[in-house]
């Protein structure tokens, strides 16, 4: 029925070659049809900076996505406690925004370190219930 419906459409967006080469083959479509759009923002025009990071003048980190193991925000979260540790507590300031799914509140619990409760990171999550 994919197959069928898939001649109908005059375009299809993947976001990567990969999947337009595997979609293409998969709905019997030509590869011309599936345009590849990149995930991700551009950085063109934002240069690289210098900055001293320390307890006056924190480095903000954020997380925008859907909260769940999946996306790997316990490895950010470990990599920022790191970082913390390395630098001092309120020189680093993880802020986190994302979807939480009833599924995942358990995850997102036992994911938070330490320091989420000082006033080096801001937790944030839109739920759904």
């Amino acid at each position: 029925m994919l197959r069928e419906r898939a001649k109908d459409m005059d375009g299809f967006i993947a976001t990567s070659d990969y999947y337009r080469n595997f979609m293409s083959e998969y709905l019997a479509v030509p590869t011309e049809k599936i345009h590849s759009v990149r995930l991700g923002i551009g950085l063109d025009g934002h240069g690289k900076t210098e900055r001293n990071i320390n307890n006056n003048n924190p480095f903000v980190i954020g997380y925008l996505a859907r909260i769940c193991p999946e996306k790997g925000l316990h490895v950010l979260v470990d990599a920022v406690a790191e970082l913390a540790k390395r630098t001092g507590e309120n020189s680093v300031r993880l802020k986190i925004a994302g979807y939480l799914g009833k599924r995942d509140h358990h995850y997102f619990e036992g994911v938070k370190p330490p320091f989420a409760t000082t006033a080096s990171s801001i937790w944030l999550s839109m739920s759904v219930k």
